[in-house]
This record gives C-alpha cells, sequence and structure tokens, in this order.
C-alpha cells in the first residue's frame, strides 16, 4: 500500500487533558462523519451525517501506519478524529491490532448513538476506557444542541448507553458539554440518569476550541 495517497488513519502523539500523551486513531477517512452535527463541534460544519456502519479505512492500512510509526512515549491509544468512530464497521478489528502492536490502554470517545447495537457494544467491550457524550435530557434540548441524525431517538440512545453500562467492565467517562443554564427540572433529570448510570467519572465541560470556518477535512483532528 502507497500510504502517501491516503489520508493516514494514525496521528500523534498529542496531549489530552483527559488521557495524558494519546496516539490517535481514525477510522472515518479524509470526510468527517458523524450522527451528530454538533453547535460546537470543533470540526465545523460535518460532511456526512449518518448512523449507518461502513468501513471507511483499511485495518490493514492501520496495522500498517502502526508498524512504521517511530518510537514515542504514549500513555493511551484513543480513537476518535474526524467523527464518530463507532460508526466503522471494521472497528474491533482494527482494535485487536492495537491490542497487539501497541499494549497500552484503549480509549474510545463516543456519542453513544450506536450503543443500542448489540455489535457495537460487544466492540466497545473490548476496550479500556469508554467516554460518552450527553450534552442533554430532553428531546428539544438534543435537537438543538446535538442535531442528531433523522432516524435517531433520545430515549433509544439512552437506553442503549444504559445496556451498555450493564456489561462494560471497563472505565465508563460520561462528557457533557454545558452549552447554556439548565432548568431545575433538567438538572434533576441529569442527576437521575447519571445516577442510574453509575459512571466512573462525569466531565462537565464548556467549549474551549474556536468553531472553525474552513472545511471539516482541513481542521485538526480531535483527542
Amino acid at each position: 500500500m502507497d500510504l502517501m495517497t491516503v489520508t493516514p488513519a494514525v496521528y500523534g502523539p498529542v496531549r489530552s487533558w483527559r488521557f495524558g500523551q494519546s496516539l490517535g486513531i481514525d477510522l472515518l477517512g479524509a470526510v468527517s462523519t458523524c450522527s451528530f452535527q454538533c453547535r460546537y463541534c470543533q470540526l465545523g460544519t460535518i460532511e456526512r451525517l449518518t448512523c449507518d456502519r461502513t468501513e471507511f479505512v483499511p485495518t490493514q492500512q492501520v496495522a500498517t501506519e502502526l508498524h512504521q510509526m517511530p518510537p514515542a512515549a504514549i500513555d493511551v491509544v484513543t480513537f476518535s478524529g474526524s467523527g464518530e468512530p463507532t460508526l466503522a464497521r471494521n472497528l474491533a478489528a482494527v482494535i485487536a491490532v492495537v491490542r497487539q502492536q501497541v499494549r497500552r490502554p484503549i480509549v474510545v470517545l463516543t456519542n453513544g448513538t450506536l450503543l443500542g447495537d448489540r455489535t457495537v457494544r460487544q466492540d466497545l467491550a473490548a476496550v479500556d476506557i469508554v467516554a460518552v457524550k450527553i450534552d442533554a435530557v430532553t428531546a428539544q434540548q438534543w435537537q438543538a444542541l446535538n442535531r442528531p441524525a433523522t432516524r435517531l431517538n433520545l430515549e433509544a440512545v439512552f437506553a442503549g448507553i444504559m445496556t451498555f453500562r450493564e456489561m462494560f467492565k471497563g472505565h465508563l467517562a460520561i462528557q457533557t458539554m454545558v452549552m447554556a443554564p439548565w432548568s431545575q427540572q433538567d438538572e434533576e433529570r441529569y442527576k437521575t440518569l447519571i445516577q442510574a448510570l453509575s459512571p466512573d467519572e462525569v466531565q462537565l465541560n464548556t467549549p474551549l476550541r474556536p468553531r472553525p470556518l474552513t472545511p471539516p477535512s482541513q481542521c485538526p483532528r480531535q483527542s
């Protein structure tokens, strides 16, 4: 394979405030792809809004890039990048490659929209840390802030996250982007949901990075 002709899937290491020195894995390729079109997204406008899984980057490409990577001090390997990593149908295969070649804790950053899919839950069960986005507790908030793909339903997404929590043996973090004041009722709903999920960690964030005006394919990948 001529890696000069394709978008690299392995990037970094980059410094992550959450996880230390992180080697990034982006399984989505050059076109930003997600099931959300979040108002605060650092990628700008998502180019491919979908909740359908497919293979975007060949597993062998990732294996080759990891093999050719120069030695680097890293703390974790993070699946993130240009969108929602669970949309990659070969996620489990690439996780297995990383386990074999890098031997560091594996992190997946996800918006949780595909956790209703048993195969996705099984894929993520093999990693050490899963960070799930929960920015809203009502459908109106969710539509305004996360702007999901049309086939998604907030209560079904919550049910998928709960099912995943019940079977996941690793470290579960919940990440919430605080964009506007919540009503007391919404705060109570959020606390009830968090208590039911019983995550290992809750991260309350505010937007710090500017939302780019350049095309997503020219923006830095996240970690």
